[in-house]
């Protein structure tokens, strides 16, 4: 005997429409560079955090360019610690002795290099805007510095 479709196999029969889909867009970061200039020196930070990562020199030039990684809820106790950081931009690369430095009212520590002025990294930073740091086992996730804002940052810093 045959039965007639009902209830739910009724249903199966019906076409569903299409639904759009749409790429995921990719968060856009909570902050931007801002690159500040005065008579003592010349900075590339974050716009929107005082305690983030940045890039800057002394005025007049010393063709040294120090390069600021803030690594968020890292505590190293009171004293500053001996480390290595690697500042990279592109396929150039330097690793230098630096100290980091407990910064318990942000959260965290912060590990500075000084790089000279005219090394092949400071190069290609001033030409992609693209910039890494890396230390005690973190990597900075910034986006790259606007061209030519780190272009003006490293004439000003190489004097």
């Amino acid at each position: 005997m045959k039965r007639p479709l009902s209830g739910f196999a009724a249903c199966a029969l019906i076409a569903v429409p299409p639904i759009a889909a749409t790429a995921p867009t990719a968060p856009t970061p909570h902050w931007k560079w801002a690159l500040t200039v005065s008579a003592d020196g010349v900075s590339i930070g974050e716009a929107d955090d005082d305690e983030g990562n940045s890039i800057s020199c002394d005025l007049p030039a010393k063709k040294l360019i120090n390069f600021h990684f803030h690594i968020d809820n890292l505590t190293l106790g009171n004293n500053p610690t001996k480390t290595q950081m690697t500042v990279a931009s592109g396929t150039a690369k330097v690793t230098l002795r630096s100290d980091a430095d407990p910064n318990n009212n942000a959260g965290g520590s912060d590990v500075i290099a000084a790089v000279p002025a005219g090394s092949p990294v400071v190069t290609n930073f001033a030409a992609t805007g693209a910039l890494t740091m890396s230390a005690l086992g973190h990597t900075s996730s910034s986006p790259a510095v606007p061209k030519a804002m780190a272009a003006k940052l490293v004439k000003l810093c190489r004097g």
